[in-house]
């Protein structure tokens, strides 16, 4: 992606590629099919991201599955989209498989995750850390050995429409204030549906499989 102009929109074949990727440059990346199974991306180094985004504004990844990440435990090397510093990136309907961490969005802003799914997954689905007034709208994240959702450290997220199931935690919020969860399903997890842990100023509204007790 170093030889792509600004604002081009760059259309992906139907097959299946072995990558790790960088997008510095403000693209639009979809798969022609706009069927994740179509098009794959797969990691050559499952040491580090498939796709790592580095441009910091306006970088669209649509419509692929993302899989193979799952050669290290950090964040910053096993995740399938590694959004590093940016703002303004919209991620819709790709299909994240076999990663450490499907999505993880580090100092990064403004950003949309819609109508994606996450499954058969490693440790996490979906991880903010440090990031602020991002939307996660309609995803579905399933069979993930740890979280669901973590956000950390993450202020004004809305996170609505989605459902977690067969998790050990559904949706977790750690030190995080000013979020806002609607509409969201969470089944099936062995631990607890909803964690929250050092935080203010939060609101749920229509969670299915919110018990008090995991209010700490």
């Amino acid at each position: 992606m170093r030889n792509a102009f600004a604002g081009e929109i760059i259309l992906v074949a139907l097959g299946t590629y072995t990558e790790n990727l960088v997008v510095d440059s403000q693209v639009t990346i979809l798969a022609e099919s706009g069927n994740p199974e179509d098009t794959v991306i797969r990691a050559a180094d499952p040491g580090a991201p498939v796709f790592h985004v580095t441009r910091k504004r306006g970088v669209e990844i649509c419509g692929f599955t993302v899989e193979g990440a799952n050669g290290s435990k950090d964040p910053e090397k096993s995740a399938g989209i590694f959004l590093d510093g940016i703002q303004e990136c919209t991620l819709d309907d790709n299909l994240f498989r076999n990663n450490t961490y499907a999505v993880f969005l580090e100092n990064s802003d403004n950003c949309c995750l819609r109508n994606n799914t996450v499954e058969i997954n490693g440790s996490y689905g979906i991880w903010l850390e440090n990031a602020e007034s991002n939307r996660l709208e309609n995803n579905t994240i399933r069979d993930v050995v740890y979280s669901g959702i973590l956000l950390r450290g993450t202020q004004g997220a809305e996170l609505g429409d989605r459902a977690v199931l067969k998790s050990r935690l559904g949706i977790g919020l750690n030190f995080s204030d000013r979020n806002l969860l609607c509409n969201n399903t969470l089944k099936m997890n062995c631990r607890h549906g909803i964690e929250l842990f050092f935080l203010n100023n939060y609101l749920l509204s229509g969670a299915w499989g919110f018990d008090g007790s995991d209010k700490r």
